[in-house]
């Protein structure tokens, strides 16, 4: 709500001309609301490897969203611009700014932002493995798990002097 706020905001300080009814402000919250449900599911899941994933969804995808896609060279269009769902509310965000709300565009960014949200609470909702639980996934059978505590009383080899740490500890 707040972010959303804040881009209104922005907006209508920008240039007040530009309509900022329900439709703009609904489209700007759901955007706003399916991204951030997929970046904390993907950072959920990942941790901080997410970034490889979301660095170029963050920092190159906007800007080639606000070009116009005939103005860029056709393999930019095919390799960034295609592919990129930032695309689908940059397109609806425009034909809403035209007076366009029945544009076939406004209703396919809500689709895919629809489907973008769901994918977040999606993978929001898989269970975390804990680090322990990786580790000890597969554990080797005939394995015993020896702690440090336990090693102290297992028994010493033969003529193998325990050596004396500088603070008073044996160890072997």
């Amino acid at each position: 709500m707040l972010v959303t706020g804040l881009i209104v905001g922005y907006v209508a300080l920008w240039d007040d001309t530009l309509p900022l009814g329900w439709d703009v402000v609904g489209l700007v919250f759901l955007t706003t609301l399916a991204f951030a449900l997929l970046q904390s599911g993907v950072l959920h899941l990942a941790g901080i490897k997410a970034m490889a994933l979301l660095a170029p969804l963050y920092l190159v995808a906007p800007a080639v969203t606000n070009q116009v896609p005939e103005l860029l060279h056709p393999a930019y269009r095919a390799a960034l611009w295609s592919w990129t769902p930032f695309r689908f509310p940059a397109e609806a965000l425009r034909s809403l700014f035209a007076g366009t709300p029945d544009a076939p565009d406004v209703m396919l960014a809500v689709w895919v932002l629809a489907g973008v949200l769901v994918a977040g609470l999606l993978l929001l909702a898989v269970p975390r493995r804990s680090a322990g639980q990786q580790a000890e996934a597969n554990p080797a059978d005939g394995v015993v798990d020896v702690r440090v505590d336990e090693a102290d009383r297992l028994p010493r080899a033969e003529r193998e002097r325990a050596a004396e740490h500088r603070d008073r500890r044996v160890r072997r």
